[in-house]
């Protein structure tokens, strides 16, 4: 479905990750929403594609929670 008043939708690949923090009894979602074709031209593919997904899994493998505080 077209969001913003476009014409069409946009084809967007989404990459998630969900950290459970027991301690907290909560969790913590990261996504990267990925433009695969856009109305407005701000598609990303090729090499750039390979480099955001290199990038999220670099996220997902070195994501760590330093303070805990943070949480209620």
């Amino acid at each position: 479905m077209p969001k913003f008043n476009k014409s069409e939708a946009d084809r967007v690949q989404i990459l998630m990750a969900v950290y459970r923090v027991e301690e907290k009894d909560t969790d913590i979602v990261v996504t990267f929403n990925i433009p695969l074709s856009a109305v407005d031209g701000g598609a990303v593919a090729g090499d750039n594609l390979a480099k955001l997904q290199s990038d999220f899994d670099a996220f997902v493998k070195s994501f760590k929670i330093v303070d805990f505080d943070l949480f209620a």
